[in-house]
C-alpha cells in the first residue's frame, strides 16, 4: 500500500518539466551552460574627430595678473560704442564715429579699445616707476567714483571742485590746503566749526597727502583745468563722450 503524500521521482521530475513549460522557460542544465557561446564582444568605440581640423574660437589673452584681458566684446556689453544724439555731436569726433542708429552716435569700439590700451600703458609706466595720478571731476554723480578711484588705488583725487592754482601755484595753494584739511586750530581758537570750513575741508580731502604735483591727471568730466596742466608739462588723460571736443582744458 502506497504511503499518503509520497511521490515517485521519476512523476516529480515530470512534474517540474510540466510546470516549467507552462511558464514558457525551463532551468537550463550545467551542461547547457558550459556548451553555451561566448557572449559577443562590444561595439568598438569610434575614435574622437580631430579638433585641429575644425576652426577654433579664438582663445581669450591672459593678462599679467592672470586675468581676461578686455576686448572689444566687453565694450559692446557695456553699450560703451553709444554716444549721445547725433545732433550735439562735436564735429572733432567725426573720425571715430561708425555713424549713428536710432538718432545716437555710434562709437567706433576697435577706436576705443586701441585709446584705452595707450592709457593703461601710461598709467602702468607711471606706477611702477614710483609717480602719482590725481582723479579730477566735478559732477555730483561722478563724486563716489572718483573718491572710490582714488582711495583704492593709492593715489590722489578731487572730487567736488578744482582749486584753482594747485599746478601753477604750487606752494602757495599747498599751504591752503593744508590749512582747509587741518580744522584742529579752528576748532580751538574759536571753539566751535562753520559747515562751510568742513565743506571746504572735503573738498581736498582726497590731495591732503599730496606732497608734490601730480605725474598724470585722469579727468573723468569736462572739468576745466584753465591750461595749468598744459603749462607744467602734465599729461592727461580725459574720458570724453561723442558731444565733447576732448581738449580737457588741461
Amino acid at each position: 500500500r502506497k504511503q499518503r503524500g509520497t511521490m515517485r521521482p521519476s512523476a516529480l521530475v515530470a512534474l517540474r518539466a510540466a510546470r516549467g513549460g507552462s511558464r514558457g522557460f525551463s532551468r537550463p542544465t550545467l551542461r547547457q551552460l558550459s556548451s553555451s557561446a561566448p557572449p559577443p564582444p562590444p561595439p568598438a568605440q569610434t575614435a574622437a574627430p580631430d579638433a585641429s581640423r575644425f576652426p577654433q574660437p579664438p582663445q581669450p589673452r591672459r593678462s599679467i595678473g592672470g586675468g581676461r584681458e578686455m576686448d572689444t566684446r566687453d565694450l559692446m556689453h557695456t553699450r560703451a560704442f553709444l554716444g549721445y544724439e547725433a545732433r550735439v555731436t562735436h564735429p572733432a569726433n567725426y573720425r571715430y564715429l561708425l555713424g549713428s542708429l536710432g538718432g545716437h552716435a555710434i562709437i567706433d569700439p576697435e577706436a576705443t579699445m586701441l585709446s584705452l590700451r595707450k592709457v593703461l600703458g601710461l598709467l602702468k609706466k607711471i606706477s611702477f616707476s614710483g609717480g602719482k595720478v590725481l582723479f579730477v571731476s566735478t559732477q555730483p554723480k561722478l563724486a563716489r567714483l572718483t573718491r572710490v578711484m582714488g582711495e583704492q588705488s593709492g593715489h590722489f583725487y578731487l572730487a567736488r571742485k578744482w582749486a584753482p592754482g594747485l599746478l601753477s601755484n604750487w606752494e602757495k595753494k599747498r599751504l591752503q590746503v593744508r590749512k582747509a584739511v587741518d580744522l584742529s586750530p579752528l576748532a580751538e581758537r574759536t571753539g566751535r566749526l562753520r559747515q562751510s570750513d568742513v565743506q571746504r575741508s572735503l573738498d581736498f580731502k582726497g590731495i591732503e597727502a599730496m606732497a608734490r604735483p601730480p605725474d598724470c591727471i585722469v579727468l573723468l568730466d569736462a572739468t576745466d583745468l584753465h591750461q595749468e596742466a598744459a603749462a607744467q608739462n602734465i599729461p592727461v588723460v580725459g574720458v570724453v563722450d561723442s558731444d565733447s571736443a576732448g581738449g580737457g582744458g588741461g
